[in-house]
């Protein structure tokens, strides 16, 4: 995950919508801030579509990730721009119901979450 990525994803969570706690925040802070590689991102990606998402599709093209997890339909349009696979967040959930997969697919794949929009945060906080 990049350093801006990881910025927008703690603004995010710290939207009153989600109503979580300063604790709850906190621990999502930790999470994000132990659990994720930082990279350095050193490409760019022309899209078009939301040139406000495209550095996500970088940051998975730079990190070499296998999966772009988002929630976020414009991704469905990048496809062909990345090698990585863009699933929907049910889809990987699906595959990935238990904290003890999601550790296991962090190991042995690079999967990179996309999409800071309140749609991708929604399905982890309804």
């Amino acid at each position: 995950m990049s350093e801006e990525i990881l910025t927008e994803y703690k603004e995010v969570l710290s939207r009153s919508k989600f109503k979580l706690t300063s604790q709850i925040r906190l621990e999502w802070f930790e999470i994000l801030d132990n659990l994720t590689t930082l990279i350095e991102v050193n490409v760019e990606i022309d899209f078009p579509q939301d040139r406000k998402d495209a550095k996500f599709l970088a940051c998975a093209v730079a990190a070499e990730a296998d999966f772009l997890v988002t929630g976020d339909s414009d991704f469905n349009l990048a496809q062909s721009l990345v090698k990585t696979a863009i699933v929907s967040v049910s889809l990987f959930n699906f595959f990935a119901p238990s904290s003890r997969t999601i550790t296991v697919l962090r190991e042995r794949a690079g999967i990179a979450l996309a999409g800071s929009d309140d749609c991708v945060f929604d399905q982890f906080f309804p």
